[in-house]
């Protein structure tokens, strides 16, 4: 039993309608800039097996810890003309390349945000 990281990116179905999917969008020109939600989730091995891993399906997100979330962001006419590879290939690079600048707190956070939800309630009436 082990307590592991992951970065990925927010499932559809978690995502609020009030986060952006394109910002200045401009159909006619294939214009704008794609955000895609990222979230830093923490999980125990004992409990989920990352290897069953179904984006938002709500039995297996219940097993997630959310330890943080930020977004990416692409050209969308870079992706004009562009093979499903050479998609695929741009946002795994920015998922690893994001997932490197969160190393060094990583297990800082998990710490903190753990401690955190073992904290008693409050109960104010």
């Amino acid at each position: 039993m082990a307590i592991h990281t992951a970065v990925r990116f927010k499932p559809d179905t978690l995502r609020s309608a009030s986060q952006t999917m394109v910002e200045g969008f401009d159909p006619a020109n294939i214009q704008g800039t794609v955000v895609m939600p990222v979230q830093l989730v923490a999980y125990d091995d004992a409990s989920a097996d990352w290897t069953k891993y179904a984006p938002g399906n709500l039995t297996y997100e219940s097993l997630l810890t959310v330890l943080y979330e930020d977004v990416l962001r692409g050209d969308l006419n870079a992706a004009n003309g562009a093979t499903d590879a050479a998609i695929l290939t741009y946002w795994t690079n920015a998922l690893n390349a994001w997932a490197a600048t969160l190393q060094p707190s990583v297990a800082a956070l998990l710490r903190a945000t753990r401690g955190a939800r073992r904290a008693a309630p409050i109960v104010l009436s």
